[in-house]
This record gives C-alpha cells, structure tokens and sequence, in this order.
C-alpha cells in the first residue's frame, strides 16, 4: 500500500510505507497531517485533485453572518 500526506492545501508523497511517510513528515517538522493510503501509486494525481476540489475548513472562514433589519 502506498500513502500520500495531506498537510494544509499540499499533498506530498507517494511514500511506500506508513513509517516513510511519517518520518518524512516528522521531520520536517509538520506536527498536523493527514495520512491518505492508497492501493495504487498511479492513482495519486486523481486522488489529489477530488481531495483538492473538496472544501477545506479553514479557521478564518466563518458562516456568513445575517444582517439584522432594522
């Protein structure tokens, strides 16, 4: 199995093995990752772009907020 590493809006890898993906990420010094596995290395580039086309929840993005009428 395969895995690729989601950090903030990047996607780094494909990394062979679990422990190659998370030595690389500790590392670098990237505490917050997520950890995708895939079955196939070839299927990285289209994995990427459905997570990318997905909304991130970003902490400076808030509700909308209704306007009160007066």
């Amino acid at each position: 199995m395969q895995y690729i590493l989601r950090i903030g809006p990047w996607h780094i890898g494909p990394f062979a093995t679990h422990q190659a993906a998370s030595h690389f990420a500790e590392s670098h010094g990237c505490d917050d990752y997520t950890m995708i596995p895939m079955d196939d290395p070839a299927e990285a580039p289209s994995k990427i772009i459905r997570l990318r086309m997905a909304p991130l929840d970003h902490p400076m993005k808030k509700a909308p907020v209704a306007e009160a009428s007066a």
